[in-house]
């Protein structure tokens, strides 16, 4: 059985002294602050709200000071909106600005992480530097670094913990996916270059393509993949898509281009009040349609596990409704919706270093062409796949590697 593991964001906040005035109002007046019977609801919580802190602040066992208390409230307030809801006070801003570029997060180590719900996961590990060295995979959750819990943190935060200068060293309690309990790894941080796509010459007759994330810089190197595919002249096409947690929206649009071709709907984002549909462009060069009458298009198969998102969703489920490929691994995370990013001091500029609340709120749910809305669903594959239980990441592409195995398979099946 897949976990299902849901990703973290961001969302909205009152200022403390507004609020608290707000509340004042409302214990010194009959009327309160609203009018209409929905107001005099509110009214009434706000009211129950007063009392409640009220109790936490004269009987909590630790003292609290009032900031505080209306910081928690505030969170409490954006993160029950849903997974991908939450408030950034103060100090805790700086980590997550970063966070604008679409960039994996690729520390010392050799290690891609994200955050999927409360907990920071592993989603690849890079062959030859530390973190493969000491066997850590996909999958394992970060606990703590140098004893610091990253329970709650962002992912730019916890990549700044593990940044360091080379040769040094950096101690990451880590518990394994099959694992009853944590380890403590102690790693020496190394330069680290990764790109985000990486094409190889796997026989004759099939080419295997890697996509870590979608990055405005994936769209150019993934055509120029597909234009070798088609300048070898290759009959079958792998897509990895497994363990990419996503990334620009706009990039994996483009990237579609190249594939499902010219003036076909490839996305469709549903928000309070508007709906914005996204079609490939006309005249679109597709590398994969052949030049000449007597030669076919490669068949192409697309790599899918639980720990591909977004982005990665969009494109898996685009060229499954297209039928451009075939699906194989197991069901996609699913995650299918936008996040605004707010200065709630400075509404509609961009949030910067010197931000004091960062809010980070749902906006809109995207849809597939079809109209399937994969969240909480995911992307099913065409044919399901299952790692074994020990299978680990440094066996990706390899006979214990049983998902690109059946994807051999498949493509040699005449």
């Amino acid at each position: 059985m897949r976990n299902r593991r849901r990703f973290l964001v961001l969302f909205v906040i009152l200022g403390f002294s507004l609020l608290t005035a707000f509340c004042l109002n409302i214990r010194t007046s009959n009327v309160g602050f609203f009018t209409g019977n929905s107001d005099r609801a509110l009214d009434d919580k706000m009211k129950e709200f007063m009392k409640v802190y009220a109790e936490v602040q004269n009987r909590y066992v630790d003292k609290k000071s009032p900031e505080e208390l209306m910081n928690l409230a505030m969170k409490g307030m954006v993160s029950g909106l849903d997974p991908y809801s939450n408030l950034f006070i103060g100090s805790e801003v700086k980590g997550v600005v970063s966070n604008f570029t679409d960039r994996k997060y690729i520390g010392g180590i050799g290690l891609s992480i994200m955050r999927l719900g409360k907990s920071i996961y592993v989603t690849e590990v890079f062959e030859g530097y530390s973190a493969s060295k000491a066997g850590i995979r996909p999958g394992d959750v970060i606990l703590s670094i140098n004893g610091r819990s990253v329970y709650s943190l962002a992912p730019d935060q916890v990549v700044n913990l593990v940044l360091g200068k080379e040769g040094t060293s950096v101690s990451l309690e880590i518990k394994g996916l099959h694992a009853q309990k944590p380890q403590v790894f102690n790693l020496i941080r190394e330069k680290i270059e990764v790109d985000s796509v990486v094409y190889k010459d796997l026989s004759k007759d099939i080419g295997y393509i890697k996509i870590r994330s979608f990055t405005d810089q994936t769209v150019g190197k993934l055509f120029f993949s597909l234009v070798q595919i088609e300048v070898d002249r290759k009959s079958g096409l792998i897509i990895d898509l497994r363990d990419n947690g996503g990334g620009s929206l706009r990039a994996v649009a483009s990237a579609l281009e190249f594939l499902v071709g010219s003036g076909k709907l490839i996305l469709e984002i549903r928000g309070r009040d508007y709906v914005r549909k996204y079609e490939t462009a006309m005249g679109v060069i597709t590398p994969l349609q052949p030049r000449r009458i007597d030669q076919n298009p490669p068949k192409v198969v697309v790599l899918i596990n639980n720990l591909s998102a977004s982005a990665s969703e969009v494109m898996a489920g685009n060229l499954k409704h297209y039928k451009v490929a075939t699906l194989i691994g197991v069901r996609t995370y699913g995650k299918a919706t936008v996040q605004d990013y707010i200065d709630v001091e400075r509404p509609g500029s961009l949030p910067t270093a010197e931000t004091k609340l960062l809010l980070g709120v749902t906006t809109a749910r995207y849809f597939l062409p079809d109209g399937t809305n994969i969240s909480s669903v995911g992307v099913n594959p065409d044919i399901e796949v299952e790692q074994p239980d020990n299978f680990r990441s440094y066996e990706y592409l390899t006979e214990k590697d049983s998902q690109f195995q059946a994807a051999l398979q498949f493509l040699r099946k005449k």
